[in-house]
């Protein structure tokens, strides 16, 4: 491990090739490959790339990385940019031929957002009312919508009582208010921690457990916290 510079840092995402921080200031900062835009600079080249942390203008509080990247800025709006192929975006657009619809800086998608998570090709965020949203790839049923169809514009998920996401390669795990944690999507090697292997277009409950603080994706599995 090498320091970034600075000690004020509040947090850190990945990308594919590229990496975000946050800092206490409420600045963010991107640095690493530019394909596709994904550093969110406004630069529309994919041979630039920056090696130290070049600042995105506004005041951030949440920041995510996964195929793309997406924050939320004070006010609660949630913004996207990047590679936008599968819908991933969430800004109605869907482009099959390169540029693949790249946007090379943030787009605000909506606002009121308490938490967010991007996949590899698909993306999720949760409202300060509890509702869900999902949009991009699906042909593993990962939007969680019960049924495999592409979104590229946001979709809620059914329920009221959703406080955190977090999204796998082509899955996604979440949490409710009474505590309990759900998962859908692909899943290879168990990944959704129901007993089987069998993909789900809807969330299924992890097990019957109430108690559980927290929960984290990856690419082929997950992780999660309990009260005990």
């Amino acid at each position: 491990p090498t320091q970034v510079l600075g000690s004020d840092w509040a947090a850190a995402s990945g990308s594919y090739n590229a990496s975000l921080g946050l800092k206490t200031d409420g600045t963010m900062w991107a640095w690493g490959s530019n394909s596709y835009g994904k550093l969110g600079i406004n630069e529309s080249s994919d041979n630039i790339s920056r090696s130290s942390p070049t600042q995105i203008p506004g005041t951030w509080t949440k920041i995510n990385g996964g195929g793309n990247f997406m924050a939320v800025n004070s006010s609660g709006t949630m913004y996207t940019w990047g590679f936008n192929r599968e819908g991933q975006l969430g800004n109605n657009q869907q482009a099959s031929g390169a540029p693949f619809g790249k946007k090379p800086s943030p787009v605000s998608i909506m606002d009121d957002v308490s938490d967010i998570s991007f996949g590899r090709e698909q993306a999720y965020s949760v409202k300060t009312n509890g509702t869900m949203w999902s949009w991009g790839h699906n042909s593993w049923g990962e939007l969680g919508l019960n049924d495999k169809t592409f979104r590229s514009s946001p979709t809620q998920i059914p329920g009221t009582t959703w406080v955190q996401v977090s999204s796998g390669n082509n899955s996604c795990h979440a949490r409710k208010s009474d505590g309990t944690v759900w998962s859908w999507g692909r899943n290879s090697s168990g990944a959704l921690g129901v007993n089987d292997n069998v993909k789900y277009s809807s969330p299924v409950q992890i097990g019957t457990s109430t108690d559980w603080l927290a929960i984290e994706g990856a690419s082929f599995g997950a992780y999660a916290l309990q009260s005990t």
